[in-house]
């Protein structure tokens, strides 16, 4: 915005700067869709990782060894992919030691693998420490929003990171269900935790859904809550001990929560790309509307009254 000595700006000139400020941050979040994607990715892949990992330490190396095998591949690939996209140019202070405390944790991966190959953890053990390594890369996500004042981009933004939230909650709740029904054996402290990621998930997905268009509703509706199935289980875990059955039980579960969150990951993914549409359609309308003297400048700000 020009100010010409001895006048002041009026209302248009307000108005145009208004708009460059908040394109300003629009264009820098263009971009940054990389790197919600890498981060979805790699969190799916470590989310797979701990589950698998919980199943073999439950049952002393019997099963899942492929699964591990597998999932750390995929991890070790995205991670990769990760570290290629922070070498891109990034803006903010906030959000450069959020990606460090995510790189920090990512560094204890192999000391974690090599635990959980020894057996010298605990499934718990194994299940906290991916879980802190999770939700430090989690915490990427909202950092990336933090300049954004456009409440249409900042609405898909809370629904984005609400649904990747009570994602990681079913990822936990798998977890700890694996490790139970592998031990046969649920404690008070084990259902509580279940019972806390179930009510926890239950909150993130009525955020997701308030800020969600009709048919992505009917999505989640449709293929993302627990199926009788699981909800069976869960009753069981919550309230008596599971019958001992090699596992077969745990396997059943596992498969179950998997399958779920194989259909969030889906919806996650159609959740980052109408946000980076909902970017680019904003950025597409405010490069189209420049002002002039006769424009209705209110026309061009819906949201105030």
């Amino acid at each position: 915005m020009t100010i010409v000595a001895g006048s002041s700006p009026g209302a248009t000139e307000w108005f145009q700067r208004s708009r460059m400020l908040r394109e300003e941050p629009l264009g820098r979040l263009a971009p940054l869709g990389a790197l919600v994607n890498g981060i979805s990715r790699l969190v799916h892949m470590l989310q797979c990782e701990r589950g698998a990992s919980n199943v073999w330490l439950c049952s002393q190396g019997k099963l899942y060894a492929p699964e591990c095998k597998a999932s750390r591949a995929l991890v070790d690939e995205n991670l990769a992919a990760l570290h290629r996209l922070f070498n891109e140019p990034l803006p903010g202070s906030a959000l450069c030691e959020r990606i460090a405390s995510a790189l920090h944790g990512l560094e204890t991966l192999t000391a974690l693998r090599d635990g959980v190959t020894g057996q010298r953890v605990t499934a718990p053990q194994a299940m906290e420490h991916y879980s802190r390594i999770l939700r430090h890369l989690l915490s990427i996500v909202p950092q990336l929003s933090d300049s954004i004042d456009d409440p249409h981009i900042a609405g898909r933004f809370v629904a984005l990171y609400s649904l990747m939230q009570g994602k990681e909650l079913v990822g936990q709740e798998r977890a700890l269900g694996a490790i139970g029904f592998t031990q046969g054996f649920f404690d008070d402290e084990t259902r509580q935790r279940l019972v806390d990621r179930i009510d926890g998930q239950q909150a993130c997905f009525e955020v997701f859904i308030s800020h969600c268009t009709p048919d992505v509703q009917e999505s989640f509706t449709l293929n993302c809550l627990p199926g009788l199935e699981t909800e069976k289980l869960r009753r069981e875990a919550c309230t008596r001990q599971p019958p001992a059955d090699n596992g077969d039980t745990a396997l059943k579960w596992f498969a179950l929560q998997t399958a779920r969150l194989e259909h969030l990951r889906t919806l996650e993914e159609v959740a980052i790309a109408d946000l980076m549409t909902a970017v680019e359609e904003r950025r597409y309308s405010e490069n189209l509307h420049a002002y002039d003297a006769h424009d209705d400048i209110l026309s061009r700000f819906p949201y105030i009254p």
